[in-house]
C-alpha cells in the first residue's frame, strides 16, 4: 500500500498493491459509473426500500452527489479539514452512525496527518 496525493499537499489517498487506482478515485469512479451502481443496488434493494427511492433515482442521486463531492473538494484545497467532521473519544458512534445513515447519502472518511495537516482518505 502506499500514499498518493489527490490535491497536494492537502488530500492524499491510500492506493492497495494491484490495484490500478487509490480508494478516492475509486470511490468516486463507482459512484459515477452506472453499470456498477445498477449492479449494486440490484443487491442491496433494502437501501431503496428504506429510503423509498427508485433504482433509477437512486442512480442519479449518487452520480450527481459524486460530482458534487469532487467539486466541493476541488474548489475548497485548502480548508478540506472544515469538510470533515472531527471525532473525539466523547464521540457517541452508536448515535453518529444512526444519524449518518439517515443524513448522508454518500460519505467518506479520512485520516488527519498531523505532521502536514493533510487528509488521507482511507
Amino acid at each position: 500500500m502506499k500514499i498518493v496525493p489527490i490535491f497536494e499537499p492537502y488530500l492524499y489517498a491510500f492506493q492497495y498493491e494491484n490495484e490500478e487506482s487509490d480508494e478516492f478515485s475509486r470511490l468516486l469512479d463507482d459512484w459515477t459509473n452506472f453499470v456498477f451502481l445498477e449492479e449494486f443496488f440490484a443487491n442491496n434493494a433494502e437501501l431503496l426500500v428504506y429510503e423509498k427511492i427508485k433504482m433509477v433515482d437512486a442512480i442519479a442521486k449518487t452520480t450527481e452527489m459524486a460530482d458534487k463531492i469532487y467539486k466541493l473538494f476541488e474548489d475548497n484545497q485548502e480548508n478540506l479539514n472544515e469538510l470533515f467532521e472531527n471525532l473525539t473519544p466523547s464521540t457517541n458512534f452508536k448515535n453518529l452512525d444512526k444519524q449518518k445513515y439517515k443524513k448522508k447519502w454518500l460519505r467518506l472518511y479520512a485520516i488527519p496527518s498531523f505532521s502536514s495537516g493533510s487528509i488521507k482518505i482511507t
